[in-house]
């Protein structure tokens, strides 16, 4: 189980829209004529801005729940110049969003049409646990990372119950993962039309954070993503982590009151709810079973194998190496937990140190809370992470370095371990520690400066333009770190290399964990990020037979 978290706080930056150019330019696809507008990156240079194209139909109605359709060509000229809508979610005490949302947005710095240079191309899956988020440019611009001569795609997905609602009876048509499989369909859409884009189909790399990333890299695991892309990139998220409540459509219907001897009428119902309903019920749910909440709106294995995205247990699917092996860079960021400090103490309204300690031992160790296996296990962790520091409303170290270990650190480094082991391709590591004006997600508050590092999404701010963006000035720091970062992402994109400056990064052996630590000033190769506290981890799950 995982402490409580503010899933709330990345919406605080999804309202705000960049400024557009009067300057349209038309482009025809096999699915009808698009309008674009002409846009300009950090540098001036022109780029091609085209948005909210649509690449399933409206999951309403008789689709909602279940597996996205495709979408059909549209008649006449459509508008791509508006930015994608968001998916229905929660923002503070609001439902936002709406259901018609699976649209995206695609950047390219040329139209190629029918030359044969194509340029690679990269697919970002936006973060947000699954639960708020949107591929819009407030958050995730593309003036940055395209100056790398490359096409960008930012996609939708459904979010929450709307993505992961789950009925394990296949005569319901909606077995679950529904949110992975619109990002799938996107993907599908990029392998159609990406060339008419100046996008090259067999030079694709999906890359994201968090959430994001953790779809990453079960579309590297899923059988029906094969043959989609050609490189992955998981930032501060692996799938190899999550838990998903089986059958969830159970426990919405029973605290929405639809109660029926009828499953079928029980489903129907559900599917013509308002959408603001299906969102009270998910949060009803979040009251009811607190230490659970995560569970309903994250991914699960499918009960029927032949037809699932998720046909068995993520690390199973790894250690088997029966997965899509491509190159990869898996990492996060070192300080990842300063992001988890903030949520709680805007949850709760003030510092709160660590209590239990137990509440960070990952399900998969099998250790039920309130044994005396559980206690001892707590007062080993405390007695790491917090020693003889006496507690304080102050001491906060503790929060941010077992957050950071346990829920990112640690599984992405078991997740590179295990694919170097079955992977004929490189997988290369990574530790993100710049901090800078660009680290947006921890500037969001003064007390948050007093720790060092990159706090979880702080990332984000080099790949991508945000409403909250500093100016970048020419040579000053955040310029030469967010020239470097992209040059990282691109040339992964490019040659499935990342190259840095000064330094030559080596990918993960079978037995040796090297490692680039990704730094405000320069890049470091080294090995075995964080290796004490690793060891730490690796010992407990060498304890209790799970490694």
């Amino acid at each position: 189980m995982w402490p409580p978290i503010n899933y709330v706080l990345f919406s605080l930056l999804t309202f705000f829209v960049v400024g557009s150019s009067s300057e349209e330019i038309e482009l025809t696809i096999p699915d009808g004529t698009l309008v674009g507008r002409v846009r300009y990156d950090r540098f001036g240079k022109e780029f091609y801005s085209f948005q909210s194209i649509p690449f399933a139909k409206p999951p309403v109605g008789h689709l909602r729940f279940k597996d996205p359709v495709e979408n059909e060509p549209w008649v006449g000229i459509r508008d791509a110049t508006q930015d994608v809508p968001e998916c229905v979610q929660i923002s503070g005490s609001n439902i936002i969003g709406q259901e018609d949302c699976l649209y995206l947005n695609v950047y390219t710095p040329k139209l190629h049409k029918n030359e044969s240079n194509l340029l690679p191309v990269m697919v970002f899956m936006h973060g947000g646990g699954f639960t708020i988020g949107s591929a819009r440019d407030g958050v995730y611009g593309p003036e940055f990372l395209i100056t790398e001569d490359i096409v960008l795609v930012n996609l939708n997905y459904r979010l929450s119950m709307f993505g992961f609602f789950s009925l394990d009876d296949p005569s319901f048509g909606a077995p679950g993962n529904a949110g992975l499989k619109d990002q799938r369909l996107a993907l599908e859409w990029v392998q159609r039309n990406i060339e008419y884009f100046g996008g090259d189909r067999d030079q694709v790399t999906i890359y994201g954070q968090s959430a994001g990333g953790a779809s990453v890299h079960l579309h590297v695991l899923s059988p029906q993503s094969k043959g989609l892309f050609s490189k992955a990139i998981m930032q501060s998220g692996v799938g190899t982590m999550l838990t998903g409540v089986q059958n969830n459509g159970l426990y919405l219907a029973q605290v929405l009151g639809v109660t029926t001897d009828d499953a079928m009428e029980m489903f129907l119902t559900l599917q013509y709810l308002p959408p603001q309903f299906i969102m009270q019920g998910f949060l009803l749910l979040t009251q009811i079973y607190p230490m659970r909440w995560r569970g309903f709106n994250n991914p699960i294995v499918e009960k029927h194998k032949e037809t699932a995205f998720l046909p068995d247990d993520p690390m199973k699917i790894l250690r088997e190496g029966n997965y899509n092996k491509v190159p990869m860079m898996i990492g996060y960021t070192d300080a990842e937990g300063i992001f988890y400090e903030q949520s709680i103490r805007n949850l709760t309204g003030e510092p709160q140190p660590v209590t239990d300690f137990f509440a960070f031992v990952p399900d998969e160790l099998g250790v039920l809370p309130g044994t005396p296996e559980a206690l001892k296990l707590a007062d080993e962790i405390k007695e790491f992470y917090q020693g003889d520091v006496e507690i304080s409303p102050d001491f906060m170290l503790p929060l941010i370095h077992i957050s950071t270990d346990t829920m990112f650190a640690f599984p992405a480094r078991r997740a590179a371990v295990e694919h170097v082991k079955n992977n004929e391709y490189p997988v290369y590591f990574y530790r993100f520690s710049a901090d800078s004006e660009l680290n947006i997600f921890k500037r969001r508050d003064s007390i948050s400066l007093g720790f060092l590092g990159a706090g979880h999404a702080d990332d984000l701010g080099y790949l991508f333009k945000m409403v909250t963006s500093p100016e970048i000035l020419n040579g000053s720091v955040e310029d030469i770190a967010l020239q470097r970062v992209n040059g990282i992402w691109g040339s992964f994109a490019k040659h499935s290399h990342p190259l840095v400056v000064g330094d030559h990064w080596e990918p993960v052996l079978d037995g040796v964990l090297n490692y680039m630590d990704i730094g405000t000033f320069r890049d470091i190769s080294g090995v075995n990020p964080d290796e004490e506290s690793m060891n730490f981890w690796l010992d407990i799950f060498e304890r209790f037979g799970v490694l």
